[in-house]
């Protein structure tokens, strides 16, 4: 009889903290967690007479990445994440993907064409 009072009991108490654990997780709002921007203010730089593009952190004035175009005649543009390099000597556009310091699928651009860049387009 004691013996079934005792296993009883452990299972009450069991219940009873499950039931608080529950419920003080219910009652709990969260952590509040910040909303990052990637964005690091980081600016895209060119050298043509080395025909490279890196990328300059500005924070810590150094250059953390980099890539080599097609041909020694390119621009780079950049609007917030978006940044795209321009290959005039391949008649080519291409964007970079910030991440992987690499070249995406190039887009043909008209040797007379004007490139502008902004506002996501």
């Amino acid at each position: 009889m004691v013996q079934r009072l005792r296993e009883r009991g452990g299972v009450v108490a069991l219940v009873v903290m499950s039931l608080v654990v529950g419920a003080l997780g219910i009652a709990h709002r969260g952590v509040p967690a910040a909303e990052v921007e990637l964005n690091d203010g980081g600016i895209w730089v060119t050298n043509s007479r080395a025909r490279l593009v890196g990328h300059l952190n500005y924070s810590s004035r150094v250059l953390d990445g980099g890539l080599r175009p097609a041909s020694a005649r390119f621009d780079v543009q950049q609007a917030a994440a978006q940044v795209l390099l321009h290959d005039q000597g391949s008649l080519r556009m291409h964007d970079i993907d910030p991440a992987l310091l690499s070249l995406g699928n190039p887009g043909a651009v008209p040797d007379d064409a004007h490139v502008l860049q902004g506002a996501g387009t």
